[in-house]
């Protein structure tokens, strides 16, 4: 472990320690558990002798390792105590992949291309399963997996055979895609307990996540294993095609992600399964990524997010997507393969504010640029409205930042029940927020203005017996095709707001670019 930079640091390294162990159990009987099933799978077919040497050795590692995870939760280290507990861990880690990577030569140098395939498949779902347990620390993943999958390409090639050298060209580039998938988890968790350090208020909702996280990541495992499963199924939608994209199969992922069952799904086109689209768009995407992989002869990825609606149109989730294609032994395109990696997860914590669950600036902005655009392509003409709060300080003031915070939930619901389907409202910072109103003529946003306005004038906000009257400054201003950028319209947005404030607040003010009260604001 590197010395930490600061209490964030300290807080992170510790949570990702934590992750570690609280994996370490599985871990541990699984790799027991693994090492009875190859025991007895060879028993027949290896020295028996070497056979109980070798269990012994995986017994005794296993127990060296429980140990530390036993000193571990007793004693809840932190500091230089628990750098060199994980540094024991990943010695034991270590020893654990040099013996099953001893398992696996003693396999391969049986000749036996059932036994080969047996040590291929064993490493690849060894190292696929130590993902979910071990990206906590990369230290401890590679330490565990490289041991056992590095001497499987070479050994593999010097045997010779056509089938035993495809083997060996699948064994390198899983670990190039192990070496990514586990990176990419770890910085996920290392991301996730950064951010729960740097905001109190969002710690229970990320230890919910990741718990969560952690369930899924199990049972996905144990499914994996189950079903032999490689590690691209693992919690992504797979879909396979044939050459005219229609479908083959379609895992459960996949299944709970459109909405079609593998029955219903098998000999449909992939564009009825899965209709995807630009994020924030309901326009088909143009490409066509299983036609896109078949034709370039390699695989395909989208460049940015899609998003995915399901079949009965209710759920739309945000997707990563990539394809490639299926060859026959003579290299020959046979279909396609399809994976589709929910992020929604992410994508929603990143767009949205902690407090009040609206959108948050970033993304609010984002959708006005669509808007922008929307108004260039289709002469389509939309409403961009500033809301600032009267009164709040006197709130936060008064009765603290609770109350203020409390403030601002109440009246983010308020105004959330009274916005049209396909609006927008965000909270833009502090008491300011932003309502998107597309399709929407000027004289229209005008009244839909008025209207939030006094709601938020009728609103009465009770703190410790004491009740409060606050309003509402709004700013509105129009979005055509003569709209070019984003951060001009806001601030024509805000401006027209403050000319409502300062005009005696509690009323809305329609931005025109010639309105004098706007230029000396």
């Amino acid at each position: 472990m590197s010395k930490p930079a600061n209490m964030q640091d300290v807080k992170v390294q510790e949570g990702l320690a934590r992750l570690l162990f609280d994996h370490a159990g599985t871990a541990l009987g699984t790799n027991m558990l693994n090492g009875l099933l190859w025991s007895f799978a060879v028993w027949g077919s290896l020295d028996r002798q070497h056979i109980l040497v070798w269990f012994a050795c995986l017994a005794g590692i296993t127990l060296l390792r429980l140990m530390v995870l036993m000193h571990y939760r007793k004693h809840n280290p932190t500091g230089k105590h628990l750098s060199l507990l994980i540094n024991l861990y990943t010695l034991g880690a270590l020893g654990a992949g040099v013996t099953w990577a001893v398992a696996g030569i003693l396999l391969i140098n049986t000749h036996d291309l059932a036994l080969q395939a047996l040590a291929g498949f064993l490493m690849a779902g060894m190292a696929a399963g130590a993902v979910a347990i071990n990206a906590a620390n990369l230290m401890t993943y590679f330490a565990f997996s490289l041991p056992m999958l590095v001497p499987l390409t070479p050994l593999l090639v010097l045997e010779g055979g056509r089938i035993q050298l495809v083997m060996a060209v699948m064994s390198a580039v899983f670990i190039l895609v192990m070496n990514r998938a586990v990176r990419q988890t770890h910085e996920t968790m290392r991301r996730s307990l950064a951010l729960g350090s740097e905001n109190a208020s969002l710690v229970q909702s990320l230890g919910s996540e990741l718990d969560e996280r952690k369930k899924v990541e199990e049972a996905l495992f144990m499914e994996k294993e189950l079903a032999q499963v490689t590690l691209r199924s693992l919690g992504d939608a797979v879909v396979t095609t044939d050459l005219d994209g229609r479908v083959l199969s379609l895992n459960l992922a996949g299944e709970s992600l459109t909405g079609w069952s593998e029955a219903e799904a098998r000999g449909r086109l992939f564009g009825e399964i899965f209709r995807l689209a630009a994020v924030h768009s309901d326009i088909a995407i143009a490409e066509d990524p299983i036609a896109n992989c078949i034709r370039q002869g390699k695989p395909y990825s989208h460049g940015t997010h899609l998003q995915l609606m399901d079949r009965s149109g209710m759920y739309s989730y945000s997707v990563e997507l990539t394809s490639s294609p299926i060859r026959d032994r003579s290299g020959k395109a046979i279909g396609a393969v399809a994976v589709c990696h929910d992020v929604s997860a992410l994508s929603y914590a990143a767009s949205h504010d902690v407090l009040t669950g609206l959108i948050n600036r970033r993304e609010f902005l984002i959708r006005v640029e669509h808007a922008v655009s929307n108004a260039h392509t289709d002469q389509a003409e939309h409403a961009l409205c500033y809301i600032d709060l009267d009164q709040f300080k006197v709130v936060n003031d008064t009765c603290g930042h609770s109350a203020g915070d409390e403030l601002l939930r109440e009246l983010t619901s308020l105004l959330h029940e009274h916005v049209r389907d396909g609006d927008t409202l965000a909270r833009l910072g502090g008491d300011e927020f932003g309502l998107l109103l597309p399709y929407c003529p000027l004289q229209k946003a005008t009244q839909i203005a008025e209207s939030m306005r006094k709601l938020v004038r009728d609103f009465r906000f009770n703190w410790g017996g004491r009740v409060f009257e606050i309003g509402a400054s709004i700013g509105v201003v129009q979005i055509n095709k003569g709209s070019t950028d984003v951060a001009e319209l806001l601030r024509a947005a805000d401006s027209a707001c403050y000319v409502a404030k300062a005009h005696g607040r509690n009323r809305v003010h329609l931005y025109q670019s010639d309105d004098m009260a706007v230029t000396e604001h």
